[in-house]
């Protein structure tokens, strides 16, 4: 346990008003972080942990949790590359095909339209749920080529990305 200890050369306050005796008191460095000492290390620590995360968060180039950004170019219509993208979702919703310790399995549908495909995808083995959201853009020649973007993110604790596989093959991987 610390003591309060008056510095060297502190003036003496025997025979004061107590006005002496009350400076000496607030030159001194106590156990609560009351003193410009204590002050400036707890300053100094919070803008270190702040840097220290800054620069995990901006040195890795990517949130903290697991997350993946792609964009493919299909040699089909967006129509056409989004039902296939369905009908794919749905021949993996089954446990069936996780029996060879494979990923190609536990993917539901949720929504589509136009221009967005949304659908999830649950990890076999620890469970966590990952969010995909398929973005198609018709390129000017939208008959026989389809751009899509797609996001995928994880809701829990990271494990990476890890490498998603469909039937329908990009043409040009960017």
């Amino acid at each position: 346990m610390f003591r309060n200890k008056s510095f060297d050369g502190m003036p003496n306050s025997e025979g004061s008003d107590g006005s002496q005796q009350n400076k000496a008191r607030s030159r001194r460095c106590c156990r609560c972080c009351t003193c410009k000492c204590c002050s400036i290390a707890t300053a100094v620590t919070v803008v270190l942990v702040f840097v220290v995360l800054l620069a995990v968060y901006f040195g890795f180039g990517y949130p903290i949790h697991a997350s993946c950004n792609i964009n493919w170019v299909f040699s089909q219509n967006c129509s056409s590359v989004n039902s296939s993208l369905i009908d794919q979702m749905e021949m993996w919703t089954s446990r069936n095909n996780c029996m060879d310790g494979g990923q190609k399995c536990l993917y539901t549908f949720i929504s589509s339209s136009s221009t967005e495909l949304k659908g999830t995808h649950t990890t076999p083995v620890a469970g966590y749920v990952d969010d995909m959201t398929f973005t198609f853009t018709d390129p000017q020649d939208s008959t026989t080529t389809c751009n899509v973007k797609l996001l995928f993110s994880r809701r829990s604790l990271p494990r990476g990305c890890g490498t998603r596989t469909w039937t329908l093959e990009p043409t040009i991987v960017t």
